[in-house]
């Protein structure tokens, strides 16, 4: 049986390293060439974990919390129209 506590404890702490690396908002957009710079808050798994990310420090990033649902909002919008056999 697993350690809930002990996963919670880990989850905490690779959330708070990561936001000490990078405190601010890392959403990039590519066109124009536009970057946020408002407080991160969350932080997010660049590659989500139920289509094979990890916890590892290179899969994650800090986000603010309005890009945080933004994007969020749009792998839900792909992860429901797209058949799961093409992702």
């Amino acid at each position: 049986m697993p350690d809930y506590e002990a996963c919670g404890r880990s989850a905490r702490l690779r959330r708070a390293r990561q936001l000490l690396r990078h405190p601010v908002c890392q959403w990039v957009v590519t066109l124009p060439p536009t970057t946020c710079r408002l407080r991160a808050t969350d932080v997010d798994h660049i590659v989500p974990k139920v289509y094979g990310g990890t916890d590892h420090a290179s899969n994650l990033q800090s986000l603010c919390a309005p890009h945080h649902r933004a994007k969020t909002a749009r792998i839900e919008v792909i992860r429901t129209t797209i058949p799961r056999e093409f992702l």
